[in-house]
């Protein structure tokens, strides 16, 4: 079974929000049975909160969920510590899971004190060891700056979140930013040397489907330059009328130079169907499992094995290499 490692889902979501929720549940589309199936050796599962009063406490109760889920499953699940921990070749039948913050809102309301948003993410680290990327914002506008609703950028109190998470071996997600967010967010880097990572965690290309998270080609370009990593999503509203429009997106990525930079980041969520009546998922590809309809897929394009390899689990277990052994 060849192995995957994907960037973001939203289980810890589901755990929390859905009556009688169990990562069991198939309805989650990425439960610790799906993501056995579909061979997932790492999965990044996103603490994640829209910006309203409370959502600190929200956030709160998932990283109380990826414990508990820690704690209850250890013969299914562990939790991703160390490099030399980082999962290898062949699929042992258990995930590690790493825990990613979606919107900074979780670590601090609107009107508290700045440094709530430093305590709350020290002891956040303390209780997990270890955080992959945090994302200053989700679709609108917060303390921070612009989401991808937005054409707000970067605010000060981003500013010194940067400069806090400059000393953290974290990384800076722009899957969820504004155009001029992303663009505020590179330009202090430079202007300070900042020595932060960046990636875009789930998104796509703008230039093959025109949508506000899919990333435009000069902010996709800086990511590239500054070895992150891009987790390609599965997705329609980002994708378009075909699932293998996914195949485009992953060669337009390599045409830029990435081949080592991409990733998977399937972005797999619970949903109830009269919210979405159009749906948000491929039948194809829909929940964790079918990561193994996707390798067969991918082995039909004709890319080369080590491209393949390399977007399904190594490009992902390479850059954590780098960024937990350089700022650790």
């Amino acid at each position: 079974m060849i192995p995957v490692a994907d960037t973001h889902c939203d289980l810890l979501s589901y755990l929390q929000n859905v009556a009688n929720a169990s990562p069991l549940s198939d309805e989650s589309r990425c439960s610790l049975p799906l993501l056995e199936q579909g061979g997932i050796v790492l999965q990044t599962t996103a603490v994640f909160t829209v910006t309203k009063p409370g959502s600190t406490y929200l956030a709160a109760g998932q990283v109380e969920k990826l414990t508990d889920l820690l704690q209850n499953y250890p013969e299914r699940v562990y939790a991703l510590l160390q490099t030399e921990q980082l999962p290898d070749v062949p699929f042992t039948g258990k995930t590690a899971l790493l825990p990613a913050i979606e919107n900074a809102s979780g670590l601090c309301e609107e009107h508290e004190p700045l440094n709530k948003c430093f305590e709350r993410l020290d002891k956040m680290r303390q209780q997990l060891g270890r955080i992959f990327y945090i994302s200053l914002t989700h679709h609108t506008e917060n303390r921070f700056g612009g989401g991808n609703q937005t054409n707000i950028g970067l605010k000060d109190d981003g500013r010194k979140l940067l400069d806090y998470l400059a000393r953290q071996p974290i990384a800076i997600d722009f899957s969820h930013t504004s155009d001029a967010l992303a663009n505020d967010i590179l330009l202090h880097i430079d202007k300070h040397q900042l020595p932060l990572q960046v990636i875009a965690s789930h998104s796509n290309f703008r230039a093959l489907h025109n949508h506000p998270r899919n990333l435009p080609d000069d902010i996709a370009k800086e990511i590239i330059r500054r070895n992150g990593i891009i987790g390609l999503t599965w997705l329609k509203a980002y994708l378009g009328d075909n699932p293998l429009n996914l195949f485009e997106h992953l060669r337009y990525g390599i045409g830029m130079g990435a081949e080592h930079q991409m990733v998977c980041g399937a972005d797999l969520f619970y949903y109830l169907p009269e919210h979405f009546p159009q749906g948000v998922f491929f039948d194809r590809y829909s929940n964790a499992s079918h990561y193994r309809t996707l390798i067969a897929d991918l082995a039909a394009q004709g890319l080369p094995e080590s491209t393949q390899k390399g977007f399904l689990h190594r490009n992902l277990l390479h850059f954590l290499q780098r960024l937990w052994q350089n700022n650790s």
